[in-house]
């Protein structure tokens, strides 16, 4: 019993001590005080149909009027291959013109922390797998604020992603699972057809979440 939570107690510190290397972030810190001012000076929306969260505990954006467009991606309008082509996709709104134009520049909104550049750094959030080796463990991958981005809801503002790569790669048995990912953050920024990530990182660890 005695070895047992020795090693337990070992291993606790040894994680405790890494973690300690890398800056811990939270994703409003990948954003400038500009767009975290624009974030907060957003005008509310309100709708009737089923809400989603951008980012927990400061805005939503209703999905219902995109469910009539054909296309799982709310932001591609009429079959754009720009992710960052807004289209008639904020129509849907209803908002004023000046409402409408503050949302496009949150939801597409590029700017990065200089300071950030090639720092070691912590951040938890949800894997978007984009790349597979031969034996079916992710090498490549968005990491996200919030489950489904990308995917199933719009996805968050470029400075809101993270492209990320890992050599060795993850076996990732369940997506709507969390993790914090660390390792050398850039403020280079990566398009492909899921979405533009102002932000890259490699990867040197992927763990389970916790608080």
């Amino acid at each position: 019993m005695f070895t047992r939570l020795f090693f337990i107690a070992i291993a606790f510190f040894s994680t405790t001590v890494w973690a300690a290397d890398y800056r811990t972030l939270e994703w409003t810190d990948l954003m400038t005080p500009e767009d975290r001012q624009k974030m907060a000076a957003l005008p509310e929306i309100e709708h009737l149909g089923e809400e989603i969260m951008l980012e927990p505990g400061q805005m939503s954006l209703d999905l219902s009027q995109f469910l009539d467009q054909g296309s799982g991606n709310p932001l591609d309008s009429g079959g754009s291959s720009n992710p960052l082509d807004m289209g008639d996709a904020m129509s849907g709104f209803g908002t004023q013109p000046n409402a409408q134009q503050q949302w496009r520049e949150v939801l597409t909104a590029t700017a990065t922390v200089a300071e950030l550049n090639n720092q070691k750094v912590r951040i938890a959030g949800f894997i978007v797998p984009l790349e597979f080796d031969d034996n079916m463990v992710v090498t490549e991958f968005f990491l996200v604020p919030y489950f489904g981005a990308c995917i199933h809801v719009p996805p968050p503002p470029p400075n809101q992603l993270v492209y990320v790569t890992m050599e060795k790669g993850i076996e990732l048995e369940a997506i709507y699972d969390p993790f914090w990912v660390s390792g050398i953050l850039t403020t280079e920024g990566k398009m492909n057809d899921t979405g533009f990530a102002a932000y890259s990182m490699a990867a040197q660890r992927v763990d389970d979440y916790s608080e």
